[in-house]
């Protein structure tokens, strides 16, 4: 029987998470998801009543759900066990990873930063306008990974490295932005 609360436990937070990921409430009444549509709900046994986290993310489900089970959770997980949420942890909460956070502010930074560069290189009439473009377009479009290239995340061996490549992308544009403002 356990078993069974614990697989019905899992299937709600798994469909809560994934159709609304980002705050996680320990409460189902207590959510309003016409103000805010992101998040998880933590329902039953094990878990402390009307707790609000304010950041999860959907790699914290096979942890949290491990830890309600009372089984180790994989080596290859990437999130933690939202602690904060069980009525049985009394210890510190852990450091919290934002993937999911920065990589969308990333998403957000390299749309502004791109659209004001290819408006202000449009600006320029000198020579250097079809330079300037063709830097935007190998040194910057096809380095930075955002969620039209999904398919392409693979290849990167971490969410850790996928997130430091698009860093990495971000100086260059800046740098190049700089570049093209220079120019003008």
């Amino acid at each position: 029987m356990r078993f069974a609360l614990t697989i019905t436990k899992l299937l709600l937070i798994y469909v809560l998470t994934y159709f609304f990921p980002g705050e996680a409430t320990a409460d189902p009444f207590s959510v309003s998801f016409s103000e805010k549509p992101e998040h998880a709900v933590l329902w039953g046994a094990g878990i402390k009543k009307g707790m609000v986290i304010p950041y999860a993310e959907l790699i914290d489900v096979v942890p949290t759900v491990c830890e309600l089970m009372e089984v180790e959770y994989p080596k290859t997980c990437r999130g933690r066990t939202i602690v904060e949420a069980l009525s049985g942890y009394g210890g510190d909460i852990p450091p919290r990873n934002m993937f999911i956070k920065e990589m969308l502010d990333q998403f957000v930074s390299y749309r502004k930063k791109m659209a004001e560069a290819r408006y202000v290189v449009e600006k320029i009439t000198s020579g250097k306008q079809g330079f300037l473009f063709t830097q935007l377009n190998r040194q910057i479009s096809r380095n930075f990974y955002d969620i039209n290239r999904f398919t392409e995340w693979p290849r990167f061996n971490s969410i850790e490295e996928l997130l430091e490549n698009n860093r990495e992308t971000m100086k260059k544009l800046e740098t190049l932005l700089l570049e093209i403002k220079n120019t003008n």
